[in-house]
């Protein structure tokens, strides 16, 4: 008899491991177009040398002469590249690199459980954690602003020569965590928890005045000011406890500021995607979104195996590294974070916001953006190489899968004999189409392999089966719905 396997589009990959039942649970490099299954496209190199240090952020624009340009900060080194992938070092004359990663200090009983080896003293009394070097970039008209916050503080400015240094912005406040610039042409320097604003379109005027609208105010926080975004309706302000919307009020005051989230906390600098309609970001727990009332945890499918996997989870002492971009082409945002097996990132969620679903994998990327300025996504990995993604079916060392929860007929108490199997696929003999079968959840596993073809015979008996789907060809594959000839047969 002919059973359907219908699985819905997404991961998920919370609870124990049977309640992924009837769903997917793992994956790599693969998405959705409605119910279809199909790999993300591939990559080809971009900058025609790497970048020094770890690239953490990145920012792409175009001039008022229509010349596109990537800004890229690693922790050593400022660099702009051109649309034909030439990399110019615009560091700062005395600039000193900061730190690669993030480093924990503190007594015993300090800082998140996990981090260190046990009975390894520490250095200080003091709690912290030290994060990881990351610029803060945006755009003050067309002119790039870049902030390293943490150890050098200061703001720069580049002129859009790629001979030429980036400088300090003349009479900016130094010190500084971070800088973004508002939809009114202001320029926000954010102090652990103060916020100073330049005067409207002049970001050289810091010093109020009756003739000018500069000024600052301390949130009242606990706690640390990180970066800012622009949304329909103002500018949100990330610290590492919550978030605050600024929103322009005009003279006197100039702008008012209100708290529209508690205990969601930003991961980093870079783990956040602002769109006209919505801000989305990555903490260390969960992942949060603000519509334009108050924030709101973001309910995710595959929330333990991103924060919670022994091996997966987010590495929250990395944290700090966590950077995420926008793939509008696709509904997605993806997040790029180090797990707890690597103190660099290594893995990656993305979440479909047109359809609700959710995909993680294995990737090395530290940093991206999305198409828009450039035709396609640009992202770095850990060697500094630039990367132009979803082109062609180049992969790498990664292979696109996808494996599913179990299956079983009934409740489970009677076997399944599987005897062939028919695939809804769009180009036949491009997917392997793997049955991972067992007696039990704990039980040893057997793997039955066949090409998807029209129909494949396959002959094996199980009471929970698993489907894995692995590309076994460079092409645009595309999975659908399967079935299966199975009949039950002995407890035994």
């Amino acid at each position: 008899m002919l059973f359907s396997i219908a699985i819905p589009p997404g991961l998920y990959a919370n609870g124990t491991y049977r309640e992924s039942k009837g769903r997917w649970r793992e994956g790599n490099l693969v998405r959705w177009i409605g119910k279809a299954i199909r790999p993300v496209l591939g990559w080809i190199e971009k900058s025609t040398t790497t970048m020094t240090g770890k690239c953490r952020s990145m920012l792409a624009f175009t001039d008022d002469n229509n010349q596109r340009w990537l800004i890229a900060g690693t922790h050593s080194k400022l660099y702009v590249m051109s649309p034909g992938g030439v990399l110019s070092d615009i560091t700062p004359a005395g600039f000193v690199a900061g730190s690669e990663g993030a480093t924990l200090t503190g007594g015993f009983g300090m800082g998140l459980f996990g981090d260190g080896t046990f009975g390894t003293p520490r250095t200080s009394t003091a709690a912290t954690i030290q994060p990881a070097s990351v610029w803060t970039l945006d755009l003050f008209d067309q002119t790039p602003l870049a902030c390293a916050g943490g150890h050098d503080g200061k703001i720069y400015e580049w002129g859009r020569n790629t001979g030429v240094a980036a400088t300090a912005v003349t009479n900016a406040p130094t010190d500084c965590e971070g800088v973004g610039v508002t939809t009114e042409g202001f320029v926000f320097a954010l102090k652990e928890r103060n916020v100073q604003w330049s005067d409207q379109g002049d970001r050289t005027v810091w010093t109020p005045s009756a003739t000018n609208q500069a000024g600052d105010l301390d949130l009242q926080t606990r706690g640390i000011l990180v970066c800012t975004r622009n949304i329909r309706g103002g500018t949100i302000i990330f610290s590492t406890v919550d978030a605050f919307l600024a929103q322009y009020q005009g003279p006197p005051t100039v702008y008012g500021f209100s708290r529209i989230g508690d205990d969601c906390g930003i991961a980093g600098v870079s783990a956040v995607v602002s769109t006209d309609n919505f801000a989305v970001w990555m903490g260390t727990g969960s992942f949060f979104i603000f519509y334009g009332q108050a924030v709101q945890t973001l309910p995710c499918e595959v929330q333990d195996a991103v924060f919670h996997d022994g091996s997966t989870g987010l590495n929250r002492g990395q944290a700090s590294k966590v950077s995420a971009w926008h793939n509008p082409a696709n509904s997605e945002i993806w997040w790029h974070y180090p797990s707890n097996v690597t103190t660099e990132n290594d893995r990656y969620v993305s979440w479909n916001y047109r359809d609700n679903t959710w995909m993680t994998g294995q990737l090395d990327r530290l940093a991206g953006v999305g198409p828009g300025t450039f035709e396609r996504p640009l992202l770095v990995d850990g060697s500094g190489q630039v990367y132009e993604h979803e082109t062609g079916y180049d992969y790498g060392s990664y292979t696109p899968y996808i494996r599913s929860g179990p299956f079983e007929i009934g409740t489970g108490e009677q076997r399944m004999l599987v005897r062939q199997v028919v695939a809804d696929e769009d180009t036949l003999g491009d997917v392997d189409v793997t049955f991972h079968s067992r007696e039990w959840p704990t039980g040893s596993e057997t793997t039955t392999t066949v090409t998807a073809a029209e129909p494949s015979d396959v002959l094996f008996a199980a009471r929970e089966v698993e489907l894995k789907l692995t590309g076994s060809s460079l092409s645009d594959w595309r999975i659908g719905e399967f079935r299966v000839d199975a009949v039950a047969v002995s407890k035994r």
